[in-house]
């Protein structure tokens, strides 16, 4: 997994993607080491070893002074979007909390909005009908609910395109 980091084709998401199967990877080993019977001598050693390797992951995934960076690549991804942290392994509703405040980050940089417009309500957003009568957005349309939603929203209704690798060059 370090070596797709150090190649230089790695992008963010792929580095939180590879922190994520390295905590849940050491998490495994914790529990596997956790129920074996009988206990064996060096299972000290071992759980030592493993406590060491995840505080040395949390200082690594705490460096940056952006942790938000890491979700945000990820929901920001073509392919991935919010898909990966609304699996069952994923507390609940820690997709829309990192939707929400990855879209607030857009707004203050990017959307400037009116001083008094409130963005779209996630339940509004699911209601608005298109054209193809499914909760696809179709950004090329010029209906009145377009101008509803920003860019972040249209990208995140839009069905995901799974076939995209390289979100850069997307």
């Amino acid at each position: 997994m370090t070596d797709e980091l150090q190649t230089g084709t790695a992008s963010l998401h792929k580095t939180f993607l590879t922190y994520e199967r390295l905590f849940n990877g050491l998490d495994d080993v914790k529990s596997a080491l956790a129920d074996m019977m009988p206990v064996p001598s060096w299972i000290n050693e071992g759980s030592n070893a493993i406590e060491a390797m995840w505080a040395t992951l949390c200082k690594y995934y705490a460096a940056t002074d952006k942790p938000f960076a890491y979700v945000d690549s990820v929901i920001l991804h073509p392919a991935k979007k919010l898909s990966l942290f609304k699996k069952e392994t994923w507390e609940p509703g820690l997709a829309e909390r990192y939707r929400d405040e990855s879209r607030a980050r857009f707004n203050s940089r990017y959307n400037m909005p009116e001083p008094d417009e409130e963005p779209p309500s996630p339940d509004r957003i699911k209601s608005i009908p298109t054209k193809r009568g499914h909760s696809e957005i179709d950004s090329g349309s010029d209906s009145e609910y377009d101008s509803e939603l920003n860019e972040f929203d249209h990208f995140l209704c839009g069905k995901r395109e799974k076939s995209v690798v390289h979100p850069l060059a997307w």
